[in-house]
């Protein structure tokens, strides 16, 4: 319950301090991440000394399920108190480690899977989008009840007094987490390179975790090398295959990175408070700036997916270092945490069972489509604050039949590691198709309503800028809207100040679309009325959907610009268009009616 809490209050300051890179710098905030993260498992070793272990325990959670309450009625999360509450989580699970399983390094792990398998099955049951965002009663007493319930098992928790953890292996929990947190815990991750719908996805976690704190149970000294080369390999595939593949891997990687974690935390001498402080910030740290170059504005000399590879072999080497030391840990009896596990397969269940019924037959002859273009910025707000709900709503007040989407996310820390593409979808009651625009987290997307037919779609990719994104289009057919086929472009081009980069990207645009006629592009193109990319557009036959009808409102109001537009191919024009006022994103939504000539 008490690591539950913490990955929660984790997923509440990633959308926060990412929020800040745009306002204060790339590395003036990422150097407030680090060491926001760092102060607890520096702490820690203090409070122990002064308070000891039960007691320092109580106390820190304590005021962390306090925290935690606060962040569900205060509305809008202000940066201190998310970065104290994450304070506050870390520091309790470095209290945890040094001092209830200090010595059980199996059973602590274990411990962790179990609270990893409790977070997911929440995040399951909300749809991805976690209830410290939402208004209401339920979001209110989950967060009441998870805190009480971390609350009593800290009160009931005893010290070990066995000899301590090494620093090396407060070091391991980083990349651990980092693994775990942002890959193989995350519903949104495995919906998205899997294939597979979110009830599977959490069942497939859940029975992983329930297998791999059995694994810990059974595996003895030397057949655990077996499981830590299966979890290496487990990370490789995770980041080379697609499909169902994918869950081979991550069932691989979940319970090799699991042993590893457990090696390394095996019990040396006692260390001294400072090593302890050290080492524990050392894993804090490296976390950090995992997922600082994981989320990165900028492009790293590598690509991001490496940080996993990275994450692997330093897990690997203080594995073996770790390994080397003679363990006579007691054999722990993880069964009930697998039979805990295994029962939180309700949630899933509840998510299936609660699932809105959609419609499965198309309908024909639509006079018109109503067309919304909306940059959601991974549907954070100016302040940080995931707002699906407002993006939701705004949507569904112009009754669209067909939603183009940029900047939605599934699983990004950035968005708080929601899938915002599934839960707009489940929301809204549409069906989506998606193309990547950096990998498959980070994405252009369509919706559309269940009456409408799709007579094909395809994608393809754009010519890469200077920035991380590989940008792409999305193309999807509609068979019949008054009476021919609608084809609708959606893509997102390169923010770069220098338009070379857009200029090459439009051309690869136009020569994939060929004739334009009863083609509709919509998205965010990074150009501004009357510049000379959209007059590549207008040159090749397309016209603006807002210069026919005379909306001049700027759709990205930092700069007061519209970057944001709706083109119409020859035989097509527009009516009721609109700029929505709405400020859930830091791009407002265009809105059209699409007719035919």
């Amino acid at each position: 319950m008490v690591f539950a809490l913490g990955l929660q209050a984790l997923r509440v300051f990633f959308p926060v301090v990412f929020e800040l890179f745009e306002d204060t710098g790339y590395a003036r905030s990422g150097i407030a991440m680090v060491a926001i993260i760092g102060i607890g498992p520096l702490l820690a070793p203090i409070l122990r000394r002064a308070l000891g272990d039960r007691r320092a325990v109580l106390v820190v959670v304590a005021l962390l399920a306090i925290g935690r309450v606060a962040l569900q009625l205060v509305g809008t999360i202000p940066f201190w108190l998310v970065a104290v509450t994450t304070v506050l989580a870390l520091t309790s699970l470095l209290l945890i480690v040094l001092g209830g399983f200090s010595g059980q390094p199996r059973l602590l792990v274990q411990g962790l899977v179990l609270g990893f398998a409790l977070d997911v099955a929440l995040r399951g049951a909300f749809h991805t989008w976690d209830p410290v965002w939402q208004e209401g009663s339920l979001p209110f007493f989950v967060a009441l009840a998870i805190s009480g319930a971390a609350l009593t098992l800290a009160w009931r928790s005893v010290p070990t007094n066995i000899p301590s953890v090494s620093p090396l292996g407060l070091i391991a929990l980083g990349p651990f987490l980092f693994l775990h947190a942002l890959f193989l815990q995350d519903p949104a991750l495995v919906v998205s390179r899997s294939g597979i719908g979110l009830t599977a996805a959490v069942v497939m976690i859940l029975i992983a975790d329930a297998i791999t704190i059995v694994a810990l149970d059974v595996i003895g000294r030397w057949p655990s090398i077996l499981l830590v080369g299966a979890g290496s390999l487990g990370v490789i595939g995770l980041r080379v295959t697609l499909g169902s593949g994918v869950l081979i891997s991550i069932a691989l990687a979940l319970c090799g990175s699991a042993a590893m974690l457990a090696m390394a935390l095996r019990p040396a001498r006692r260390p001294g408070v400072l090593l302890q402080m050290l080492g524990g910030a050392g894993g804090a740290a490296l976390f950090a700036a995992l997922v600082i170059g994981y989320q990165k504005d900028r492009p790293l000399p590598f690509p991001a997916v490496h940080l996993l590879d990275a994450s692997a072999v330093v897990l690997v080497t203080l594995a073996w270092v770790g390994w080397r030391r003679e363990s006579r840990e007691p054999v722990p009896r993880g069964g009930v945490f697998a039979l805990g596990a295994l029962g939180l397969l309700v949630a899933p269940l509840g998510l299936w069972l609660a699932a809105p019924a959609t419609a499965t037959q198309p309908s024909r002859h639509a006079d018109s489509v109503r067309l919304v273009d909306y940059n959601v910025h991974s549907a954070v707000n100016d302040e940080g604050q995931v707002v699906l709900e407002t993006i939701a709503r705004t949507i569904e007040g112009h009754r669209a039949s067909v939603v183009v989407l940029e900047e939605v996310t599934r699983g990004w820390p950035e968005g708080g590691m929601t899938d915002v593409v599934g839960w707009l979808s489940w929301r809204l009651g549409m069906r989506s198709l998606i193309t990547p625009s950096l990998d498959d987290r980070f994405m252009t997307a369509i919706l559309y309503r269940p009456s409408m037919e799709v007579e094909a779609s395809s994608h393809g990719l754009l010519p890469p800028g200077r920035g991380p994104h590989e940008r792409s289009y999305l193309s999807v057919t509609f068979a019949d809207v008054a009476g021919d086929p609608l084809r609708v472009i959606a893509t997102h081009l390169d923010a770069d100040t220098d338009p070379r980069f857009r200029v090459a990207e439009i051309d690869v645009l136009l020569r994939a679309i060929g004739d334009p006629a009863d083609t509709v592009v919509a998205g965010d193109l990074n150009a501004a009325l009357g510049s000379p990319e959209l007059a590549l557009f207008l040159e090749y036959g397309f016209a603006s959907a807002q210069a026919l009808t005379g909306e001049r409102d700027p759709t990205f109001p930092e700069q007061g610009e519209t970057f944001d537009h709706i083109l119409l191919g020859p035989g097509l024009t527009a009516t009721d268009v609109a700029v929505d006022p709405s400020h859930a994103s830091d791009h407002l939504a265009v809105v059209a009616t699409i007719r035919r000539l």
